[in-house]
């Protein structure tokens, strides 16, 4: 399948979503390289919600028609089609512009943000998605240090700095927070008992007021 879901990403995610019951969401699913592992601990009475332009995305005005080559071949039947190769339900799609996502009455135990990568963007997708996580509930920010996409990494640290987030984990492509720092600390502790038993290649780094793991593939 095409995309850019790295193997220490997807234990990343097995172990966390294992830990937790409640509702699931993804901004930005692509073809479902992330989307179809995460279904694997959705159960039967939870919901996975799916937001994504998929062929919108070609006539976006947010999106640079350069980066059009990026999405070749990208639409809701292709991400159904690799979808039901594996599961026979569906998640709940919204097939829109995140900025319009309404998360009203809803509360989610995982948030993976991977949508439009522009800074207004990821910022309104963390200030939303904080609002609507379960107090331990974990939200996942795709491309946070990429050199291609400064503005994940402004959306980013500004949320840190502003106390929207806390991270207690990296791996090379994402970083993993919470809406709360008890939420945080636990987590991070939770996360560094695994460490030896997957096999990761990890460090702790600390800041004057937490610390973070820091895993590498």
């Amino acid at each position: 399948m095409a995309g850019w879901f790295e193997q220490v990403d997807s234990d990343i995610f097995d172990a966390i979503l294992s830990q937790q019951h409640g509702d699931v969401l993804e901004i930005g699913a692509y073809v479902g390289d992330s989307a179809i592992p995460i279904g694997r601990h959705v159960r039967p009475d939870e919901s996975l919600v799916v937001c994504d332009l998929w062929e919108g995305v070609f006539s976006s005005p947010d999106i640079d028609p350069k980066d059009h080559m990026h999405y070749s071949g990208l639409t809701l039947d292709r991400f159904l089609q690799n979808w039901d190769a594996v599961y026979d339900w569906r998640p709940e799609l919204v097939q829109g512009d995140s900025l319009t996502l309404d998360l009203t009455g809803r509360e989610f135990r995982f948030a993976h943000i991977d949508g439009c990568h522009m800074y207004e963007y990821v910022s309104h997708d963390i200030r939303n998605v904080a609002g609507h996580v379960h107090p331990d509930g974990v939200i996942v920010l795709d491309d946070y240090r990429r050199e291609h996409v400064p503005g994940v990494a402004a959306a980013t640290w500004g949320a840190v700095s502003a106390g929207i987030i806390f991270p207690f984990l990296t791996s090379t492509n994402k970083l993993y927070a919470t809406a709360n720092p008890a939420a945080a600390g636990r987590w991070l502790s939770a996360m560094s008992r695994r460490v030896d038993d997957l096999g990761w290649n990890a460090d702790t780094y600390s800041f004057p007021t937490y610390e973070v793991l820091m895993v590498r593939a």
